[in-house]
Formats: structure tokens, C-alpha cells, sequence
């Protein structure tokens, strides 16, 4: 096997053939036209590395942009319009969710008929995306703005209907669930800082009342078991969804 020469500059692209020549035809050349620096004949079957890569991996930015074309032309037309055109649909969906009185069919209008599939797709995806165990009124508040802009999107009506009372019958028995939940956890976590707070009290004479939810670690503990309670939620809301998203 023969031996590793290392170098340390970096040749232009006249410069990379004819070294690569040089290792073919064991000739000395310089490194570019500029320099004039020459190097010793490289023996037939050495490997030159350059900087840590092999020079036979080395590709000239033309070559890397010729690559890119041909893997461009070798994507369907259909998929780079729904690679125009969806995006655009979840720019309108995120404009629906913000602004109560956008007109979101009038905006999907103004693109070319044959795109508008992708469009409504972006705007569904958006919707679906955004149905979210409601931890919180906000939360809750987006969830109904997304199942009326889905309810806008399709067809049957009657059928997206019937998903969204069972998905507002989900949210309602989340919310119960997470309230009573907040209560059961805020007096365990006031059990536990009882016998602190005693031994205080015991120490100084005073008394102190204490709020559980300003104390440290209750926020990051709280968001754990919200975390807990989502997640037996969230496989039947994902099944809604499916639902939703498979009406025409």
C-alpha cells in the first residue's frame, strides 16, 4: 500500500486534474498558474488527502450544481406545485386563526382552480395541527376557531358536524378532569411543605400562610402531571382528527 501525502493548501480546478494526473502519471506540477510551486512525483497508487478529504471526493461546485438539476427534474410536477401551493395554505389558515374576520374561501379563490387542492390541504393541516388538549382558555379558544375553519373547508357538513360535538365533548371532560386534577395536586404539594412550614412556626412563634402555587417547584411539577393527563387524551383526539381529515 502506498504512503499518504498530506497537503495543506487547496488547488483550483485546473490545479485538482492536474494533480490527479500527476498521481496517474507520476509527472511533477504546480500547484496553480499563480504559484508555481511545485511537487514531488507521486508514485502511482498513493492516496493524497487534502485538509482530511480524499481529493476523489472532492467536487467542484459546478458538478454539485449539476446534481441538484437532476435531482429537481426528477421530482413529479405535481409535487413541486404542492410544494408551491400548500404553504400557502397554511399562511391562510395561520392569517383565519388570527383574525376573526378574515374571509378565508374568498383568499383560497384568488389562486388558479387546479391549484386549490393544495391550498384547502395546507389550510386542513394547519386546522388539524391546532386541536390541542385545552390546558388553558386560550388553548380552548383556538381549538373552536380551528373547528369552525374546518367545518368552512368541507363539504359535508353534517358529517364534520358530528366530529367536532364529540370533540367538544372531549375538551369538556379534559377540563374537568384537569381542574380537579389542579386541586388534588395544589393540597398534596401543601402536604408536603406542612412539616417544613411547622417546624418554622415552631421555631419563631409566628404563623405562616402559605400559598402552594408561589412556591418553588410547583409550576415545574404542575406541568409535568398536565403532561401526564394530556397524553391519556390525546390518542382519542388524534383519532378525531383522522376523522376530520378523511372527509371530503
Amino acid at each position: 500500500m502506498g504512503s499518504i501525502l498530506v497537503m495543506p493548501f487547496l488547488f483550483d480546478r485546473a490545479g485538482m486534474e492536474r494533480y490527479n494526473n500527476i498521481g496517474q502519471k507520476e509527472k511533477k506540477c504546480c500547484l496553480n498558474d499563480n504559484t508555481g510551486a511545485d511537487f514531488p512525483t507521486v508514485p502511482v497508487g498513493d492516496k493524497v488527502i487534502w485538509e482530511g478529504f480524499a481529493l476523489d471526493r472532492i467536487k467542484s461546485a459546478y458538478e454539485m450544481a449539476l446534481e441538484r438539476f437532476k435531482q429537481r427534474k426528477e421530482v413529479p410536477q405535481a409535487e413541486m406545485d404542492r410544494m408551491e401551493y400548500e404553504p400557502l395554505g397554511k399562511s391562510i389558515a395561520a392569517i383565519f386563526l388570527r383574525e376573526k374576520d378574515f374571509d378565508m374561501m374568498v383568499e383560497v379563490a384568488k389562486y388558479p382552480q387546479q391549484f386549490q387542492g393544495y391550498v384547502l390541504e395546507g389550510i386542513q393541516k394547519t386546522f388539524l395541527s391546532n386541536l390541542l388538549p385545552p390546558i388553558d382558555k386560550n388553548t380552548l379558544e383556538a381549538n373552536l376557531r380551528a373547528m369552525e375553519g374546518l367545518l368552512l373547508l368541507k363539504k359535508d357538513k353534517g358529517a364534520v358536524k358530528e366530529v367536532l360535538d364529540q370533540l367538544k365533548n372531549l375538551f369538556q371532560y379534559y377540563e374537568q378532569a384537569l381542574n380537579q386534577t389542579y386541586s388534588q395536586f395544589k393540597q398534596q404539594f401543601a402536604e408536603k411543605l406542612s412539616p417544613s412550614i411547622r417546624a418554622i412556626e415552631n421555631r419563631t412563634g409566628q404563623k405562616f400562610k402559605i400559598d402552594p402555587e408561589k412556591q418553588p417547584g410547583f409550576r415545574d411539577e404542575w406541568n409535568k402531571v398536565v403532561s401526564r393527563l394530556s397524553l391519556q387524551y390525546e390518542q382519542v383526539l388524534d383519532e378525531q382528527k383522522e376523522k376530520l381529515r378523511n372527509i371530503k
